[in-house]
């Protein structure tokens, strides 16, 4: 008798402890996706240019029409370089990072990913883009190597890829499939899962009262927070955020790194955390002092030009 009542409160007790850890489970992880899905990115506003380029459509994996433009060498070279945009810009912010490149050989063709509807709710059907990379854009990236590979002016065995946060990303998880792609530059990048840690970290103080349970927080926590709050988050954005800490492993082709060094949004630890992982030969990184997000190009113009046109050299070919 004794032994059945000390079972029963025991499993009572465990339903209890389930309950709680259910109720609390669900609520952080609907703050924390929601808050993920509306974080205010400093946004990387398109270029005015009146560089002479050819305008294109083509039509992603479920039969999205992509615009985009072809901007071709000066001396008529089929080395070419794939411009992805950062989230909140479009196919015009090229030329803030990549204006040299067409009068030293190289193609650029930079195009606008899908832009989705904004569609809110969690069983409503629709993409809205956000912040983070998903396979949907990524099937935008392989239509746009796929397209190129199709016309008499582009080598398919010459192809890089430039991509800027959101868009390095992308350039990241792409690179780890394709290889078609030969090496890849990216501005800004971020691992998905180390980057939402430390957003939940950040916002821990609004939604917790005790300072103890904050500073006390077990990494372990945190991390199961992060991975299940980005599969909720990718449930709502109707399409599956992508690992980009996992996929960066796979990446092959030579890759380099760049990131401000006075990033507030995304850590410079986290481009040196990028870059520890990747197994490329021929990885590089660029911690530029003093430059924000995005804003490299800004701090050290010249060099991020030279820099950038001596990697593709290396890589792609004089």
């Amino acid at each position: 008798m004794i032994l059945t009542i000390i079972l029963c409160a025991i499993a009572l007790a465990i339903l209890i402890a389930t309950c709680i850890f259910g109720y609390y489970f669900i609520k952080y992880i609907r703050i924390i996706s929601d808050n993920l899905l509306n974080i205010p990115y400093p946004l990387d506003h398109p270029q005015t240019h009146t560089i002479v380029s050819q305008d294109v459509e083509f039509t992603s994996y479920d039969g999205t029409v992509l615009n985009g433009k072809f901007i071709s060498a000066a001396n008529g070279s089929k080395k070419t370089v794939i411009f992805c945009h950062e989230f909140g810009s479009d196919q015009h912010s090229w030329i803030k990072y990549l204006s040299g490149l067409p009068a030293h050989g190289y193609n650029v063709f930079t195009f606008d990913f899908r832009k989705g509807k904004e569609i809110a709710g969690f069983h409503r059907n629709g993409f809205s883009p956000k912040q983070w990379p998903t396979r949907r854009e990524l099937r935008d990236l392989f239509a746009a190597i796929e397209y190129l590979s199709k016309r008499s002016d582009v080598d398919a065995q010459q192809i890089g890829v430039f991509g800027v946060s959101k868009g390095g990303g992308l350039a990241i998880c792409a690179a780890a499939r394709s290889k078609r792609i030969k090496a890849v530059i990216t501005d800004g990048a971020c691992p998905v899962s180390e980057t939402i840690k430390d957003y939940i970290k950040k916002w821990a103080s609004i939604y917790i009262e005790s300072e103890f349970v904050i500073r006390n927080l077990p990494e372990f926590v945190v991390g199961f927070l992060s991975y299940w709050s980005i599969h909720f988050s990718s449930v709502k954005l109707h399409s599956r955020i992508l690992s980009i800490e996992n996929d960066i492993r796979r990446v092959k082709p030579p890759i380099f790194l760049i990131h401000g060094g006075n990033d507030l949004y995304i850590r410079p630890d986290h481009a040196r955390y990028l870059h520890d992982r990747a197994r490329s030969g021929g990885k590089q990184l660029w911690i530029v002092p003093g430059a924000a997000h995005n804003d490299a190009v800004i701090a050290e113009p010249d060099q991020y030009q030279a820099r950038v046109l001596s990697f593709f050299r290396n890589h792609l070919g004089e």
